[in-house]
């Protein structure tokens, strides 16, 4: 049920024209994270998270920019230091919406839609990231349709 309405919202999102970001800071995970956001044409982040990204992007970038719609969150620790990753706090802050594998090590509280899942082999993140850049890939394809 909660991977069903992950993916439905992350669809939706899609369908309607909405960015898509991609976050892992996990470093055997950040390939596959990387593919997987270039081959449904959205984006990723998979460097140290500076909390000035989200919460002011004025500073950062010298100029306004338009956030994500959706964050989608490979492994919500970050790194080695295992700690919540930072971007989980500022999607909050900014009121972005997440969807994260999250492993029995992790907090749920945090991410808007839970996956339960095993975020450590790469099978499992696999598995996930297939199944979030199909969504994906069928929301544009339906607002093409449409269109």
């Amino acid at each position: 049920l909660l991977l069903r309405q992950a993916l439905n919202f992350t669809a939706h999102v899609a369908y309607k024209g909405g960015i898509v970001l991609f976050v892992c800071r996990q470093p055997h995970l950040v390939h596959m994270t990387d593919r997987a956001a270039m081959d449904c044409g959205e984006f990723s982040y998979t460097r140290n998270w500076k909390t000035e990204i989200f919460t002011a992007t004025n500073v950062t970038f010298k100029q306004e920019v338009r956030l994500p719609d959706l964050v989608v969150m490979v492994h919500t620790k970050d790194k080695h230091q295992y700690s919540d990753h930072r971007a989980i706090l500022d999607c909050g802050k900014v009121t972005i919406p997440t969807v994260g594998l999250v492993d029995t090590d992790c907090n749920p509280n945090m991410i808007t839609y839970p996956v339960p899942g095993n975020d450590d082999t790469l099978d499992s993140v696999q598995c996930f990231l297939n199944l979030v850049k199909n969504a994906i890939n069928l929301g544009k394809q339906k607002r093409k349709e449409e269109a």
